[in-house]
């Protein structure tokens, strides 16, 4: 009961929490130049009249924004392949049953017939 509620739960929260990651990285995406370099990212901010971002960032902001972006990035990406690759595959393979409409002997069932002479 409680796995369904998880499962249920996780397929509601993961597509949302893409969905707002994608839409922050699209609608949010801004540049600064920190001595000379230019730096791009993205997530909320407000902005002056202007129209550029009214916030600034420290040296040690850049870099932890850095490394939080190619880390989650890179290593998700890992990950989920190193999840997949060593995913144990099991199939169970059980045959429907059909009850006849009409009951024959076991001989007639699977009797085969030959091809017609000429």
């Amino acid at each position: 009961m409680l796995n369904r509620r998880i499962k249920g739960v996780i397929k509601i929260a993961l597509p949302v929490i893409f969905i707002m990651y994608a839409s922050c990285i699209t609608f949010f995406t801004h540049t600064h130049i920190v001595n000379g370099v230019t730096i791009v990212h993205s997530h909320p901010y407000s902005t002056d009249d202007s129209g550029k971002p009214s916030h600034e960032h420290s040296g040690a902001e850049i870099q932890l924004i850095h490394n939080l972006s190619t880390f989650f990035v890179a290593g998700a990406i890992v990950l989920a392949i190193l999840l997949n690759l060593f995913r144990k595959k099991e199939t169970i393979l059980t045959p429907k049953t059909i009850a006849p409409l009409f009951s024959r002997g076991v001989l007639s069932t699977y009797r085969l017939r030959p091809p017609p002479a000429l």
